[in-house]
């Protein structure tokens, strides 16, 4: 034959080479099964194998020990829904906490009909106000 090398003519491939790989390989399978291709290398190196990374893969893919990749993880996609807006004045409110770096600490209420209605009401009299002198009744009218 014309262009090759006897070598390359009459070389006969040794079937059995590959079976000390193949063993080690399923025993780091068995012994770590959610090992992939690149940590299991390691591994057979830990133990003092010096197989070239790419004979090694070629047994891993013929096994069929090669893992699907985990693709990301899709959002539903989202129709968000406006807020309601109450019919009347006084039928919800809305609460939140506001602080300063220093000393003042407000609680705000706000009414959810019109953006335009706050109560501010310092740290210091909540307790008072609330415990015994605060009547939401009278509260919840006015506006």
């Amino acid at each position: 034959m014309v262009g090759i090398s006897d070598s390359v003519y009459r070389y006969q491939p040794d079937a059995h080479r590959d079976d000390e790989v193949i063993m080690t390989l399923q025993e780091a399978v068995d012994r770590y099964p959610a090992y992939g291709f690149s940590k299991l290398f390691k591994i057979l190196g830990r133990w003092g194998h010096g197989w070239n990374h790419k004979r090694v893969y070629r047994l891993y893919c013929a096994l069929n020990l090669n893992k699907r990749r985990r693709g990301k993880k899709r959002l539903p996609s989202r129709h968000p829904e406006p807020l309601v807006v109450p019919a009347q004045a006084n039928h919800c409110w809305s609460m939140d906490f506001m602080s300063d770096s220093l000393f003042w600490r407000l609680q705000n209420y706000l009414s959810s009909h019109a953006k335009n209605e706050f109560i501010y009401i310092p740290n210091q009299i909540q307790q008072s106000l609330f415990s015994s002198h605060f009547d939401w009744k009278s509260f919840m009218r006015s506006g």
